[in-house]
């Protein structure tokens, strides 16, 4: 059976990207969901609630990543410990993920947020990839993405169409 991740950052809060989120969610139905950190706070339509609830509810099971907007109170509200990074295999390789860009060295993956600019690339031998911000986007176009054991692609989160594809 093949697991589908579907990888998001820098919610901030953000009812419409909330709605963006769900959709995502609806079209591909994940296996799981890496939430990569700044959910709750910081959008002009931020409803900390709203997101606490469907994080909370969803039938993805969630790993949480905590930003630098998050507080350890955001944790409870969605039933989870909200990590500073993990270290974890997926698809037989070590990823490492973390809210802002990488400072170990070491894995063969890497999984980030932060920046509101999404990335992917390889470089040494490691995937990088930084899924953008699914709310607030620094580089104009609100974006997530998905992995499996084949890869990662980077998807535009408003018509749900590929933006970049790296195989693994």
């Amino acid at each position: 059976m093949v697991m589908l991740f579907l990888v998001f950052s820098d919610l901030h809060g953000s009812l419409s990207g909330l709605d963006r989120l769900k959709r995502a969610i609806e079209a591909f139905s994940p296996d799981a969901l890496i939430d990569l950190g700044d959910s709750f706070r910081g959008a002009f339509d931020s409803d900390s609630s709203s997101v606490a609830e469907f994080l909370s509810s969803s039938s993805a099971p969630t790993i949480f990543i905590k930003g630098n907007c998050d507080f350890d109170s955001d944790g409870y509200r969605v039933g989870a410990l909200l990590q500073e990074g993990l270290d974890i295999t997926l698809f037989g390789k070590a990823f490492h993920l973390s809210h802002k860009p990488p400072t170990k060295l070491g894995y063969q993956g890497y999984l980030f947020g932060h920046t509101h600019r999404k990335s992917l690339y390889a470089d040494g031998g490691a995937v990088f990839c930084n899924p953008g911000s699914i709310a607030l986007p620094r580089d104009g176009k609100e974006s997530f993405a998905l992995m499996d054991e084949s890869g990662i692609r980077l998807l535009d989160a408003t018509d749900l169409q590929e933006l970049e594809r790296l195989d693994f």
